[in-house]
């Protein structure tokens, strides 16, 4: 895999462990909760949301806040606020902006995937 396409790691999984009191279950249940809503969440900006998609997204994005601080994700909440920000104030960085949080977010999916995978050792 080239240095360009390495995955970057996103997930404090630390955070979870913490937070969930190292029960495995437990973890494993809100991982899958976790990417059932990113994968929605990810639908919300892949196109071009129209103002009415965008307050849906807002929505979304709301619902998520908690994951996403349970999970340790600063980068992740801190991309999503800069999209926020772009798409209300119609920056011409937001093409650039929404293709940077989808790969991020399709990371961290995978990297939450890998984690049920690997029994989480």
């Amino acid at each position: 895999m080239s240095a360009q396409h390495q995955l970057k790691h996103h997930i404090n999984f630390s955070s979870l462990n913490e937070f969930t009191g190292g029960n495995p279950e437990f973890c494993k249940n809100l991982i899958n909760a976790f990417i059932a809503e990113m994968e929605i969440f990810i639908t919300k900006i892949i196109n071009n949301p129209t103002e009415d998609e965008f307050v849906s997204f807002r929505k979304v994005h709301h619902s998520i806040s908690p994951s996403l601080q349970m999970l340790g994700m600063t980068m992740v909440s801190k991309a999503i606020e800069d999209y926020k920000s772009a798409y209300l104030n119609n920056s011409q960085n937001l093409i650039a902006l929404t293709d940077s949080l989808v790969q991020m977010v399709q990371e961290s999916i995978h990297e939450a995937n890998q984690w049920i995978a690997s029994d989480h050792k």
